[in-house]
């Protein structure tokens, strides 16, 4: 599976057990990390963001085609407690459906990384795979609202 080992495949089970709380800026008081994940083709790197920070990095191993598309998933939870990807974007031009979600097992971090990002899994952490060039003048500064109520 993405990024993941034969041995640490159970850790998505595992992680769907977890209870974690909600973001500081939801009604509830208590802090919690978004979590980013970013695989581009361009630069062949997969990087794992927490709150927009750069935690965990790695070159991005590729099977098959080394055009990924563009895709973003959400990690969720299945009624049975299991950790899923969910399609949220699939832009022009990308693979769909299925095949979207088959790119996901196309893509590979060292094991270091793989190891990371296992222990932050949990239900909102968000995939965006692209085939551009990623790199710290693309992301947005700190404090950068989306959206308001």
């Amino acid at each position: 599976g993405f990024t993941l080992s034969e041995a640490q495949i159970d850790g998505f089970s595992d992680a769907a057990t977890d209870q974690k709380h909600v973001p500081s800026d939801w009604s509830d008081q208590f802090s919690h990390p978004a979590y980013t994940v970013v695989a581009s083709s361009a630069d062949r790197r997969i990087e794992l963001l927490e709150n927009g920070r750069l935690i965990a990095a790695s070159t991005l191993s590729i099977t098959g085609s080394s055009r990924l598309g563009e895709h973003v998933l959400m990690l969720d939870k299945t009624q049975e407690g299991d950790l899923v990807w969910k399609i949220i974007v699939d832009a022009a031009g990308s693979l769909a459906g299925a095949s979207t979600l088959s790119t996901i097992f196309r893509i590979r971090g060292d094991e270091a990384f793989t190891q990371s990002l296992v222990r932050r899994q949990e239900v909102g952490m968000t995939l965006v795979i692209t085939d551009y060039s990623i790199s710290p003048e693309t992301r947005s500064d700190p404090g950068f609202t989306i959206m308001t109520s």
